[in-house]
């Protein structure tokens, strides 16, 4: 698969997770990840998320508890992606799971990717990953029935 070159810029550094096995990569991302809050915690810390509390991500943080629901989505992430990609064939879209960028000035702010997106005409974009039980999946629909 080709991949897209990314490097350190003045504002975040790039922490590549190169451990030889897959469960070793995810742990050292976990870890990574625990240092500080990302994208998907910003809403919880804010209290805009309807679906996790303050302390809920305080769990996650410090490790007392998984949540069925991030395990799910990390095992559907491939597919998704694979999908995603199938479906827009006109971009290049790369796995960004093995990598994080971290904020040169603040540290604790970091961005954990589920994908990368280059276009033909080389501008770059993030593909974000969202996975709904059925419970929910009314949520993720327009008023036409599409995703």
């Amino acid at each position: 698969m080709k991949r897209i070159p990314l490097k350190d810029t003045e504002r975040y550094t790039l922490e590549r997770f190169r451990q030889c096995k897959k469960t070793e990569r995810h742990l050292a991302w976990l870890k990574s990840r625990k240092a500080g809050v990302g994208g998907s915690d910003m809403s919880t810390i804010l209290g805009l998320n309807a679906f996790k509390t303050p302390y809920d991500l305080w769990l996650e943080k410090t490790g007392r508890v998984d949540k069925w629901a991030v395990i799910r989505g990390n095992a559907l992430e491939n597919e998704l992606r694979k999908r995603f990609r199938a479906n827009h064939p006109e971009m290049l879209v790369t796995d960004g799971t093995d990598k994080q960028f971290i904020s040169r000035e603040k540290p604790y702010l970091r961005a954990s990717l589920d994908g990368i997106l280059q276009g033909k005409d080389g501008s770059f974009g993030i593909l974000e990953i969202k996975t709904v039980s059925s419970r929910r999946a009314g949520d993720w629909h327009d008023e036409d029935g599409n995703l």
